[in-house]
């Protein structure tokens, strides 16, 4: 063995003992009870060909909240009126937040964004000026115009489509 090897070795247990150890002091933390899951894929296969019905079926056996993972992503599934009440009004700023790529954080392009952005002071002041400024009936009704023509616009290409595939022998449909 040579010492590549041992090194190798001695960086994959010391990877797998750090991997280890953080999830179980993730499960330290208090969470809605959930069905045991896969290492890597977590419950996507247990979901089914029906998740819906699976869901379902895990409600009785859980309750009406349910903590899954589905792959590394970890999944709250709220299952009755009563919790999801108590969710929006009880817990709505610690769940409103959405994860943003990388990508968009690495130059702060999430930082100017309304999309994109965090949830925060920034966030409700844009959230705020995009519904006062934009989203008012006179602002909609200013782009009635430019909207008809897109739509006219799409509609001649899917025609001019249809009439090209019909010409080569394709159904067109």
């Amino acid at each position: 063995m040579s010492d590549y090897d041992g090194l190798l070795l001695l960086s994959s247990c010391d990877g797998g003992a750090a991997v280890w150890k953080q999830s179980r002091s993730l499960g330290a933390k208090q969470k809605p009870p959930r069905p045991p899951a896969w290492p890597i894929v977590g419950n996507i296969f247990d979901l089914g060909t029906i998740p819906h019905r699976t869901l379902y079926k895990l409600r009785f056996k859980y309750g009406p909240v349910v903590w899954l993972r589905i792959g590394w992503t970890n999944t709250l599934v709220i299952q009755s009126a009563k919790a999801a009440e108590e969710l929006f009004k009880n817990h709505d700023a610690t769940f409103c937040d959405r994860k943003v790529p990388v990508i968009f954080t690495s130059h702060h392009y999430c930082e100017g964004s309304f999309s994109l952005g965090r949830y925060g002071p920034n966030w409700i002041f844009r959230r705020r000026l995009v519904t006062v400024e934009l989203m008012t009936k006179k602002r909609i009704n200013e782009t009635t115009s430019l909207r008809r023509k897109c739509v006219d616009n799409m509609i001649k290409y899917i025609e001019e489509d249809v009439t090209a595939a019909r010409t080569r022998g394709e159904s067109g449909s």
